[in-house]
């Protein structure tokens, strides 16, 4: 395992990424993640129920993290 501190533009400041020994993110140490759903909590806020889920849509569609953290892939298997 290893970590990595980085900046998070959404936040403004600082987050911790924890890594396996492959590289892939295990954790996203962040006040506004969500381990379970992979979602950034600053990116839903102002959104209602049926924008999450057209982002959520638009995220697994194109690829984009309209919804999700920028730091996790959440559709790897």
């Amino acid at each position: 395992m290893s970590t990595n501190t980085v900046y998070c533009h959404i936040l403004g400041g600082n987050v911790t990424i924890v890594s396996d020994l492959n590289g892939k993110v295990t954790n996203v140490v962040c006040p506004e993640y969500n381990r379970i759903t992979h979602t950034c909590g600053l990116k839903r806020k102002d959104s209602g129920f049926f924008a999450n889920v057209a982002k959520g849509m638009t995220d697994r569609l194109t690829g984009t993290k309209m919804k999700y953290c920028e730091f996790d892939e959440p559709f790897e298997l």
